[in-house]
C-alpha cells in the first residue's frame, strides 16, 4: 500500500467529502475508488456493483418488475397508460 500527499482546491476537498459521507465511505475510500476508475483497474467490480445499486434500486420502485419483457400483445390488452 502507498501512501499518497495531494493538495486539491477547497471545493473539491470539500464535494469528495460530502460525496463519501453520503455513501458511508472514508475519504480514503474514496478517492482510492476514484483512482482506480481513472486506471481503469477494478471495471468488472465497477459494473458488477453498479447492476447490484440498479437492481435494489428497480426493487424498491412499485410496479417495475426484473422479469421477461411484457408480450406485446398483452399491452395493447392492458389498454392506455396515462
Amino acid at each position: 500500500m502507498k501512501t499518497l500527499t495531494l493538495q486539491l482546491p477547497d471545493d473539491v476537498y470539500e464535494r469528495v467529502r460530502r460525496r463519501a459521507a453520503a455513501r458511508g465511505a472514508t475519504l480514503d475510500q474514496e478517492v482510492a475508488e476514484l483512482l482506480e476508475r481513472c486506471a481503469g483497474a477494478g471495471d468488472e467490480t465497477a459494473l458488477a456493483d453498479a447492476r447490484a445499486r440498479m437492481e435494489e434500486l428497480f426493487r424498491t420502485l412499485t410496479g417495475f418488475r426484473m422479469g421477461p419483457k411484457t408480450p406485446r400483445e398483452e399491452l395493447y390488452d392492458r389498454g392506455r397508460v396515462r
